[in-house]
């Protein structure tokens, strides 16, 4: 989810032509072992878990890649990287004729973060550190591919670094992935590329994600410790605009801890963005104006406006930092809703003062709530015509008896109106009371 944002950002608002493509490892030891635990297929298998993975993905929200690319629908490449580290004398075949990313012919490794090679022989490679750029095939039924060194299956770091060139070259402007991938997977992927493309710099940019962990859990996700939660458990309580404001109020490199403490403080950022967008837009749509002309100046609104947009573009290109960007956007709307203090008016009376000011700040807190992907574009999310025109029927008639108890000052009837809007409110239907009309929006998560 933070790395779409990110995405988004660099896509959407900073407008940069960025082509995105995903590796999709089909065949590991993994996919391997739960096929003979099935009896089905590694290839089922690694569909079966691809498809779940797409779908996850449309039910957050989040984009797919530009480019999605299978390990085993491109091993001829995989074989000619690592024929040419092994002819430029940065791997070997080892003694189970697997071969090795010589780790000491590459100066520069430990870029990403600082290690201590022990250097120690170890069973088939040179040194410990040495790791696996071809696997031979162990056992007789195990799915393997042709290579001049025999039979076997790629390794896992491989995969990004052969592929990844193959699609973009000797450099890449970004890489990213979840900080636990850092070491040593990035690590390798950046020692052999590099040595292979025969420069000290591969990649321009890396970001690295702060992992997501069950609060009170110190290990990252794993079903081999039971401390995970699915998307669809998630989803059964939170919406995807909940998860996703989560998200962008924690920092990218930040590890998140997931619990009811932050996603209902994540749902209550939401709930107060919302409302602050239903208001504008009852403004905007004539309902309603502001109640306190003479205290207001326009310019004065638009200038903070205009010093709150300069912020904002500032935390974005300083190291993406959205949670700043979210307090900002709350400064705008707070001062925003100064002036939102609504008389609502007949309509042979209303006349608005301040269109040119809201209009333009609800339009850009809409745009920056796009760009960082949110779904919700409006008050009324897209629903069943009858059930729309329901509420408005019902709403009409809480209206009407709001209108009679307030001019007979009747507590009985107010008791009824408060009743209705707290039964509409179980159901999913929120109403916000002004001084002698009301309008709704459907609840979100």
């Amino acid at each position: 989810m933070k790395l779409d944002i990110i995405q988004r950002i660099l896509k959407d608002y900073f407008q940069i032509d960025l082509i995105t493509a995903m590796n999709i490892t089909d065949i590991d030891d993994k996919i391997i072992k739960r096929s003979e635990e099935k009896g089905i297929s590694w290839s089922e298998i690694s569909r079966k878990y691809e498809n779940e993975f797409w779908d996850d993905l449309d039910k957050l929200n989040i984009r797919k890649p530009d480019i999605r690319i299978r390990v085993t629908e491109h091993i001829l490449k995989i074989v000619s990287f690592i024929e040419k580290l092994v002819n430029d004398g940065h791997a070997y075949v080892g003694t189970d004729q697997s071969v090795y990313f010589k780790v000491s012919s590459y100066p520069n490794y430990g870029k990403l973060q600082n290690i201590v090679l022990d250097n120690k022989i170890v069973p088939h490679k040179s040194s410990s550190a040495d790791f696996a750029l071809w696997k031979a095939k162990k056992q007789p039924n195990e799915p393997c591919w042709s290579s001049p060194w025999g039979e076997g299956r790629p390794g896992w770091h491989i995969e990004c670094s052969s592929l990844a060139s193959h699609l973009f070259g000797d450099t890449i402007d970004f890489h990213a992935g979840g900080l636990d991938l850092r070491f040593p997977h990035h690590e390798n992927e950046d020692a052999q590329s590099c040595a292979f493309h025969c420069k000290p710099q591969w990649i321009n940019n890396w970001l690295h994600i702060g992992q997501l962990l069950i609060k009170g859990e110190t290990e990252k996700m794993s079903k081999s410790l039971k401390n995970t939660i699915s998307i669809d458990e998630m989803l059964e309580k939170y919406s995807p605009d909940t998860f996703r404001m989560a998200c962008v109020l924690s920092n990218y490199r930040n590890t998140m801890e997931y619990g009811d403490e932050m996603m209902e403080t994540a749902k209550f950022t939401n709930s107060k963005f919302n409302a602050f967008k239903i208001t504008c837009e009852d403004y905007l749509n004539g309902n309603a104006r502001s109640n306190n002309q003479e205290n207001v100046d326009p310019e004065q609104i638009l200038k903070k406006f205009q010093e709150n947009k300069d912020q904002i573009d500032e935390c974005l290109r300083c190291d993406f930092d959205t949670a700043k960007v979210m307090t900002v956007l709350s400064e705008l709307t707070k001062s925003t809703s100064s002036i939102l203090k609504y008389n609502f008016k007949n309509q042979s009376s209303y006349q608005s003062s301040y269109v040119d000011v809201i209009g333009p700040i609800y339009k850009y807190t809409e745009k920056m709530f796009e760009t960082f992907g949110f779904r919700e574009k409006s008050s009324i999310v897209s629903q069943d015509d009858n059930l729309v025109n329901l509420v408005e029927d019902l709403l009409k008639l809480r209206m009407d008896l709001r209108a009679e108890a307030i001019s007979t000052k009747n507590k009985q009837l107010f008791k009824v109106c408060d009743s209705l809007r707290d039964s509409l409110k179980k159901n999913g239907v929120n109403i916000k009371d002004y001084s002698d009309q009301s309008s709704w929006s459907f609840n979100k998560k």
